[in-house]
């Protein structure tokens, strides 16, 4: 999305507790992640399918020619900000159209994805209301041979019934709690942990202007990943896993 976040995702992964990390293709960014990623030895990652950009100062459209997804795109060429947006005017295929060309995208870069996860969960009937997507995100997995997060559980079992690995547990992201109670929320989410495979979502940055350009009025998006990335690369955090009795795996340990 921005450099402050590919630095700290990669950061977050080879300095800190965190275990795996996303990649969107179609961000304006992509090419220097790539090359981040590979400088500091990061093989796997998954695939972030987008199919939104919800901020004013960093905008995105697909990968694919504008005149193939009409219906994903908005007046300025780029995605819609909201999924409400996209939900309204999207169609299906569409959306497999894009999302095919943004995984072959991750793939010619020699990274090997681990998993497909989306962006603001644009593509979860639970947010649109679109059950015609549950089959895209079922043929995209099949095609790929990937497992898919969701942490939705209607939409969980329908993939898994189809042969979809899935994590045990949803996963769980603290994005929308304040920075000044994030490390407590941490701790509250590792203490509830039941034993199998869990995911945590977290979503760090270090401190930069194109971080601070995403915040708004309601909103501060750079202090909650700065956070998130201070956290995940810290003492406290390890110390917490350890007494927890958490072990860390990546995607591609368990699938």
């Amino acid at each position: 999305m921005c450099r402050s976040v590919n630095e700290a995702s990669v950061r977050a992964v080879t300095e800190g507790a965190a275990t795996s990390l996303s990649i969107m293709a179609p961000a304006p960014f992509f090419a220097e992640a790539v090359a981040l990623a590979r400088r500091h030895g990061v093989t796997h990652v998954g695939v972030h399918l987008c199919v939104t950009s919800e901020f004013s100062a960093i905008r995105w459209g697909g990968v694919s020619p504008s005149g193939q997804i009409p219906s994903l795109l908005d007046r300025t060429g780029c995605f819609r900000k909201t999924v409400r947006g996209f939900a309204a005017r999207a169609r299906a295929d569409e959306v497999l159209v894009e999302c095919e060309r943004q995984i072959e995208a991750v793939l010619r870069t020699g990274l090997i994805p681990t998993h497909l996860d989306c962006h603001m969960f644009a593509l979860h009937q639970h947010e649109t209301g679109r059950g015609d997507l549950k089959p895209v995100i079922r043929e995209l997995c099949e095609k790929y041979r990937l497992p898919f997060r969701s942490p939705f559980p209607e939409e969980s079992r329908y993939l898994a019934r189809h042969g979809i690995p899935m994590v045990r547990h949803a996963p769980t992201t603290t994005y929308d709690v304040p920075a000044e109670r994030k490390f407590s929320a941490y701790v509250e989410i590792l203490k509830r942990l039941k034993p199998g495979v869990s995911e945590l979502i977290v979503h760090p940055g270090v401190d930069g202007p194109d971080l601070r350009s995403l915040d708004a009025p309601r909103h501060d998006h750079s202090s909650r990943r700065i956070k998130d990335y201070e956290l995940v690369c810290s003492e406290d955090l390890r110390a917490t896993l350890q007494t927890e009795g958490v072990a860390l795996v990546a995607w591609q340990d368990v699938f």
